[in-house]
């Protein structure tokens, strides 16, 4: 592992604890009226941790300042002094003194007090009385004593212990005291879980900063016989110490322009990256640059592992993270991929699978977007978008999708049947016509879709109806055709009801729609009519199977 990771065990094993007198008093046992006291919310995630068998749980790192065996805490007391009074309350012996030098009360009794039944019990100093323990910190050490007990009361304590001690980690920070209560100032607050992205970017910055070690020994002689040489050794280190802290601060520049990009609602809507800070980037990084016959998951175990083994990978991998960010970016910036991808995205294909086979083949990548979205708006899986020769004789082809999505397009009745498909197309109608244009289309529309009849489906059969499907065309045309579909958004098909085309089409260019009406290409090219009956039925529909049947080269 790491020095600067260490198990809770490795931490209260390093030294005796100062808290110091810039510090806070204790207050983590305080009520919150939305998730209870830190406390309460820390326990509820170690015992949820603990029973799924999590190989480790991260909290957030501690910042030090050592002084022989002597450790002063600059950020980190509450944490500690919670994991302090929870290994106390689990029974483990030996725990190192904690110097809360904040308040003598307080001090005397995290050193002498001891945990039973839930309750935080201590002797009095002579000459003083319980009342003169009435004071915040022993408040709270109480109250986080309560917590503790109640949230343990179906743990097995000694397996509890064990977990605790072995699987819970955490960051070591170690400064220069005499940057303590600058450091402190900065960092003052009440921390949660730090998330895998969070503990890569720390990891990431400590190593990728650092330049490569040289031994120094065999010149250690000279250095005391030759002051000249001394000087320059000097000189040299204090020119490395800069380009660290050059290279920290450019690093940390760079990360934090990608947080912000992962972070924008229009990339994260997109991507539906989730609550994932770093979105999609570190964990497509790991999955695309892990062996080959890994198994293993993204976290930052297998993170750190995998790529920061020295400065040379990490500053390697750095720069790779570096390129796939840059990668993404390209594909949300460019109208092109942008729309390919969102058909990939929106019409039902496997994200993660469809992203890390085009982020693996970037040659040419919107060809390859083009094809994989075709075949994804068909209902084709990745296997037989990309593995198509491996195929078996009895397997499903893609091939094969596109004549079932064909021959369900080509139904009378597709309205309420076959609603997926025809959705999926008249998207990439509308997509195809943004290409056009050069712009990107607004895949928000497509979270309220909607199927609307252009000529009102509830004057199928009703006197009003003006539809005649002559001959054989009343077998294969109906109101519920795919020729008398299209796409709108979801919110205002309530609009459109049971009007009349034209006053659906007044509705359409309407000032309060046209915010999205105008989006959908295609749509905008059915309202433009001047009419709509059995023979624009009948044209829309075979204009769009043809399309289909070239698209997909049907024969």
């Amino acid at each position: 592992m790491s020095e600067n990771i260490l198990t809770i065990k490795q931490y209260f094993q390093k030294g005796s604890f100062v808290i110091p007198n810039y510090q806070r008093g204790y207050k983590w046992g305080v009520p919150n009226s939305k998730k209870g006291c830190a406390v309460s919310v820390l326990m509820d995630n170690l015992i949820s941790s603990y029973s799924a068998g999590l190989d480790e749980y991260y909290i957030q790192g501690v910042t030090v300042s050592e002084d022989g065996d002597s450790i002063t805490l600059i950020d980190g007391q509450q944490r500690t002094t919670t994991f302090y009074l929870l290994l106390k309350y689990l029974g483990l012996a030996n725990l190192p003194k904690m110097n809360y030098t904040i308040r003598k009360e307080s001090d005397y009794v995290l050193s002498k007090c001891s945990i039973e039944k839930g309750e935080l019990l201590f002797d009095p100093e002579p000459n003083k009385t319980e009342s003169d323990y009435n004071l915040q910190d022993i408040h709270y050490f109480r109250k986080a004593v309560e917590t503790i007990h109640s949230k343990t009361q179906t743990t097995d304590k000694n397996l509890f212990l064990d977990w605790v001690q072995h699987r819970v980690k955490l960051f070591y920070i170690k400064i220069d005291k005499r940057e303590a209560t600058k450091i402190f100032s900065m960092m003052n607050g009440q921390k949660a879980q730090m998330k895998d992205d969070e503990l890569v970017k720390a990891a990431l910055l400590s190593k990728a900063s650092r330049p490569q070690a040289v031994s120094d020994q065999g010149k250690a002689q000279t250095f005391k016989a030759d002051l000249d040489e001394l000087l320059q050794t000097i000189r040299k280190k204090v020119g490395e110490e800069w380009e660290i802290n050059t290279l920290r601060s450019q690093y940390a520049r760079e990360w934090d322009k990608w947080l912000y990009w992962w972070n924008r609602k229009d990339v994260k809507d997109f991507f539906g990256s989730g609550s994932s800070p770093m979105g999609l980037l570190l964990e497509y990084y790991f999955e695309l640059h892990k062996e080959d016959d890994s198994t293993k998951n993204y976290n930052f175990t297998n993170f750190n592992e995998a790529f920061f083994s020295d400065t040379t990978k990490a500053k390697q991998h750095f720069k790779g993270v570096r390129d796939l960010q840059k990668t993404f970016e390209d594909l949300f910036n460019s109208y092109e991929s942008f729309n390919y991808l969102g058909l990939i995205i929106k019409g039902g294909g496997n994200k993660k699978d469809a992203l890390l086979y085009l982020l693996e083949n970037r040659t040419a990548t919107n060809i390859h977007l083009k094809e994989y979205a075709k075949w994804t708006l068909v209902g084709a899986t990745h296997r037989q978008i990309t593995r198509s020769s491996e195929l078996g004789d009895e397997e499903e082809t893609k091939e094969s999708k596109a004549q079932v999505t064909l021959t369900n397009l080509s139904a009378k009745q597709v309205y309420g049947k076959h609603d997926s498909d025809a959705l999926k197309q008249l998207l990439r109608r509308n997509v195809e016509l943004d290409n056009n244009l050069k712009r990107k289309f607004d895949f928000s529309i497509y979270g309220e879709k909607s199927l609307e009849h252009i000529y009102p489906k509830s004057w199928e059969n009703e006197e009003q109806s003006k539809l005649n499907f002559i001959g054989d065309l009343d077998k294969k045309l109906s109101v519920h055709s795919i020729g008398n579909l299209v796409l709108i958004k979801k919110n205002e098909n309530s609009q459109f009801g049971a009007k009349s085309f034209d006053e659906k089409k007044k509705l359409y260019y309407d000032l309060n729609n046209v915010k999205w009406s105008l989006k959908l290409l295609h749509s905008v090219s059915v309202f433009s009519k001047n009419k709509w009956d059995e023979n624009d039925i009948e044209e829309n529909q075979t204009e769009f199977l043809k399309e289909i049947k070239d698209y997909y080269k049907i024969q």
